[in-house]
């Protein structure tokens, strides 16, 4: 039996959102253990040359949405 193409995209991509949830979820609980509005980190960058916060967490879904959409084009 093949490897399905599901396992070979998708898989990995659930993979790479659960990671992404799991460091907002701790950056969450800092704020709210530190009094600190998240929404304030929104527009903040861990580097000069990069872009914000929200930005990079756009960016896994959107990466996710359009492998998925090449994938069934071939």
């Amino acid at each position: 039996m093949g490897v399905s193409l599901y396992d070979l995209s998708v898989a990995s991509y659930l993979q790479a959102i659960a990671g992404v949830a799991g460091f907002l979820e701790k950056g969450a609980k800092h704020c709210a253990e530190n009094n600190i509005d998240p929404n304030s980190l929104v527009e903040t960058r861990i580097h000069a040359d990069m872009l914000p916060l929200q930005f990079q967490v756009q960016s896994v879904s959107h990466h996710s949405i359009g492998a998925i959409e090449g994938i069934k084009k071939g």
